[in-house]
């Protein structure tokens, strides 16, 4: 009768164990990455945002001139990208304009 001894099947459990805790300890560090890139993005968004506020003295999306800026800003011949300039982002097409007005500076 030929057979494992328990020497060789504690090698294998751990073996087994350490490749379970390595698989493991990889998603928690891709995991971990994913949430800092998350909040490095916004820390980005929000540094774009204020130096576009210190630029053109409107927020993105609100800028009253922004056909003055960026005269190909237009979905077509008659709706430009200006934003009211009333100091607020409305709801509507001010709010699609953030992005824009963001990536066009």
């Amino acid at each position: 009768m030929k057979g494992f001894t328990l020497i060789e099947l504690s090698i294998v459990l751990i073996i087994i164990s350490l490749i379970v805790g390595g698989v493991i300890g990889g998603q928690s560090l891709v995991r971990s990455a994913k949430i800092n890139q998350m909040a490095n993005d916004l820390v980005a968004q929000k540094t774009a945002f204020t130096l576009f506020k210190d630029q053109y003295d409107y927020s993105p999306g609100d800028i009253l001139n922004a056909q003055e800026y960026w005269p190909s800003c237009a979905d077509s011949g008659t709706n430009l990208c200006n934003g009211n300039g009333d100091r607020r982002i409305d709801s509507g097409t001010e709010q699609l304009r953030v992005f824009e007005h963001l990536s066009l500076a």
